[in-house]
């Protein structure tokens, strides 16, 4: 392989963060995870459900924050 063609391919190559969406059902399932976390008392919204799916923030800060604490 030529050099050429190695620097192209390393060029080409992403590294770092990876864009991650999660799915309808992935976020459903969070939800539903926040109403056990909260006692059956609220659910949180998709927004934050697809933060927590994310790895942007943790289930107990999503309820908290949908809570208003």
């Amino acid at each position: 392989m030529s050099a050429g063609k190695i620097k192209r391919i390393e060029k080409d190559k992403k590294v770092g963060k990876q864009f991650i969406e999660p799915s309808q059902g992935e976020v459903r399932v969070i939800q539903e995870h926040s109403r056990e976390h909260s006692n059956g008392r609220s659910t949180i919204p998709r927004l934050l459900a697809r933060a927590v799916a994310k790895g942007e923030m943790t289930l107990e800060e999503a309820v908290e924050q949908h809570n208003g604490f």
